[in-house]
């Protein structure tokens, strides 16, 4: 239920009061509002006992404020106002919170004199102009993130700045924390510094750096390194990833493609550097294109420096329909999926994982002669072979791969595995295996 009252004529109204219920509280305006001969106005709101959980349920919580406004409107400079809330404050999801602000003209325009928010010790605050440029600067500390973020352990700072424009602004961005831990999941250190605008030529520059990344204990990344160095239509961006299975260094060029609304260049270098499966490297650019609705790579192809074996790749993921890639192995040692298999792999595979998780490959490989590495209790002997086929398959029913290889044109091996539930992401435990 509403109720109010007023008076006013053709050049103003003067409202007396305006109550009625809001969020689960109540609410109250009081002021003037003139539109002759310009739009002006002075007015006072308050609020109690409001419960965000009205809009939002996972934020309950019980919130009064107290606002004040007065200014006008210039035809040049647009509105000139006063804005204070003094104080917003209360509850909210069980922790308490407090915010105050004030805006206020100058002699340039408009500036936020200061934004003040403490959230159960965790605070944001920022000042500056806010027209007719953006120069505001801001900060960040979070000693207790747990209070923000149920679960999120450690202690985070930030610190920025917004300025340029406000259809085209620029912000630089400085993240940092020694420990952050989440649902398993642990971060020993993070360190942040980015610099970036919407213009084509407004400078970018990033410096990201992970230290180690556990999950349950197990370590997930040794560490991860990401710079980007130039302007918003060109730059260049180099990765280094660390993992317990090997390292991964990536170099990408390209920019901000404004008609496409995303990101357009090549990846310019890619590595893999493994213990177990050797040194890779990229000896062609691939085109490379990312937007929020789709993501696409031309064929990259990774020269083994170990021999003459390479592994080519391209494909792409389009929102909703999920990933698909396509790709070729050119004379890939078999060894590197069964060590008592020697022999070369030649052919084509086509794999896709949809938006519900569901995973889906067919895969026909050549294998070219080699030998059958047999372990007895004589020692290690070997058996040639003239080659064969290998090919695998995960469709509705399963996981399904069968290795067939020929000796002096009678069939030696006929082997064959089936996971029946290895047909999605995440796979269901336990795993169901049979063979012969």
């Amino acid at each position: 239920v509403w109720t109010g009252e007023a008076a006013g004529d053709l050049e103003r109204l003067s409202l007396h009061y305006l109550r009625g219920q809001l969020l689960d509280g109540e609410l109250e305006l009081v002021g003037e509002v003139g539109w002759a001969p310009r739009l002006r106005w002075d007015m006072q709101a308050s609020g109690r006992n409001l419960d965000p959980a009205e809009l939002l349920s996972q934020a309950p919580g019980d919130l009064s404020f107290a606002l004040d406004s007065s200014g006008y409107w210039d035809e040049q400079q647009g509105p000139v106002l006063t804005l204070q809330f003094d104080p917003l404050s209360g509850t909210l999801s069980g922790q308490p919170l407090v915010l105050t602000a004030r805006v206020e003209p100058n002699d340039r325009g408009l500036a936020l004199a200061a934004l003040h928010l403490d959230r159960a010790g965790n605070t944001f605050t920022a000042s500056g102009q806010l027209t007719p440029a953006l120069a505001v600067d801001w900060r960040a500390s979070m000693p207790a993130p747990q209070r923000v973020v149920p679960g999120l352990d450690g202690a985070l700072s930030a610190s920025g700045r917004i300025e340029g424009h406000p259809a085209a602004p620029r912000v630089v961005v400085k993240v940092r924390s020694d420990s952050l831990a989440y649902d398993g999941l642990s971060l020993a250190a993070l360190d942040l510094t980015a610099e970036a605008g919407t213009a084509a030529s407004d400078p970018v520059a990033l410096s990201l750096r992970l230290g180690g990344l556990e999950q349950d204990g197990e370590q997930v990344l040794g560490g991860l390194s990401l710079t980007a160095q130039g302007t918003t239509a060109r730059h260049r961006l180099v990765a280094d990833v660390d993992a317990p299975a090997g390292r991964v260094m990536a170099r990408l060029d390209g920019g901000w493609d404004a008609p496409s609304a995303g990101w357009r260049g090549t990846l310019s270098s890619l590595a893999i550097l493994s213990d177990v499966y050797g040194e890779w490297r990229s000896a062609e650019p691939a085109q490379f294109t990312a937007r929020t609705e789709d993501v696409a790579l031309s064929q990259i192809c990774l020269d083994s420096a170990a021999g003459q074996a390479s592994v080519c790749a391209g494909g792409g993921w389009v929102a909703g329909d999920g990933l698909q890639v396509n790709g070729l192995l050119r004379s890939l040692p078999l060894t590197r999926l069964l060590a008592s298999v020697r022999g070369e792999l030649d052919g084509t595979f086509l794999a896709s994982i949809d938006a519900a998780g569901e995973i889906r490959l067919r895969t026909d490989l050549d294998v070219g002669p080699g030998a059958l590495v047999v372990e007895g209790l004589e020692g290690t002997r070997e058996f040639g072979h003239d080659g064969g086929r290998l090919s695998a398959a995960v469709t509705e029913d399963g996981a399904r791969a069968v290795l067939q290889l020929d000796s002096d044109r009678r069939r030696v091996v006929d082997a064959e595995i089936s996971l029946p539930g290895m047909n999605r992401l995440p796979p269901p435990e336990p795993q169901p295996l049979a063979g012969r």
